[in-house]
């Protein structure tokens, strides 16, 4: 289920968020009926989850040198089993985030709200946080606003899963996150009684995917669908037909970016 955390900055109800997406992608979330979390090791940074100077510098000054190196490896382990979903906040169609997430010409936008969202994972058996992505500066010392008691890296060992470096600004990115996924498993197991020596206890990851697909409403979760600018006309009808055929109420619309510039004659006039 969704849970807030005071730490972490969220967007309001109504910000309008996209995921940019192959053909291919997209009709796996309508067959599954579900989104998929990725770990951090199938994005292409390497820096995801790493630790910034101000925080090691945090760190540091609690629980001394000798302390930093069990601390950090604290904060590595969380990062490692994460998962994440990503998502861009921006009111309207992003022509950078066609050509970063889509590979050719049947991309596919799917936008909605926080609220909708929020209510889509409402039901998960997973504790999902979901936050605005912070961008910083990791090699500089950022002791300062580390230290801040509204810094999303005062001492959190989800802070790092959430900042990236400033060269990513242009995402906008908002990410839901499952911290750790094998709670469930784990908590089923504690609740037995008695379990005998041996005891397997299946976690909900499949094997051979580093992630995990999360169960939602896609009528709850999606507002519109956009095809790229690029998408082949004649494609369009099939697309509608496994939209409909998935149950979900939207009609295809196709992006901003072919609109033509209105003559100079027309433009000003009333309308």
């Amino acid at each position: 289920m969704y849970e807030v955390h005071a730490d972490f900055p969220s967007p309001p109800d109504t910000a309008r968020l996209w995921r940019y997406m192959d053909l291919s992608r997209f009709l796996c979330l309508l067959h599954r009926r579900a989104l998929y979390f990725c770990r951090r090791d199938e994005l292409n940074d390497p820096w995801e989850g790493a630790l910034s100077a101000g925080v090691v510098g945090q760190i540091r000054s609690v629980v001394g040198e000798d302390g930093l190196s069990g601390v950090a490896g604290l904060y590595g382990l969380v990062a490692a089993q994460a998962v994440l979903n990503c998502w861009h906040e921006n009111d309207c169609e992003s022509v950078a985030m066609w050509r970063l997430y889509t590979s050719g010409n049947d991309g596919v936008a799917m936008y909605t709200t926080f609220a909708r969202l929020k209510e889509a994972l409402s039901g998960s058996i997973y504790s999902i946080n979901i936050a605005r992505v912070v961008y910083a500066d990791h090699e500089r010392d950022m002791a300062k606003e580390a230290a801040s008691a509204s810094s999303v890296e005062a001492l959190n060992t989800m802070g790092p899963i959430l900042q990236k470096r400033r060269s990513y600004a242009h995402e906008s990115e908002v990410r839901a996150i499952i911290p750790f996924p094998d709670a469930p498993a784990l908590e089923r197991y504690a609740a037995m009684e008695n379990p005998p020596l041996g005891t397997t206890i299946l976690v909900a990851r499949r094997e051979r995917e580093l992630g995990l697909h999360v169960p939602v409403d896609p009528t709850v979760l999606i507002e519109g669908i956009v095809l790229s600018p690029n998408y082949p006309p004649w494609a369009i009808e099939a697309l509608q037909s496994a939209i409909d055929q998935a149950g979900l109420p939207v009609h295809i619309q196709t992006s901003d970016l072919l609109k033509k510039p209105l003559p100079a004659t027309e433009l000003g006039q009333p309308s």
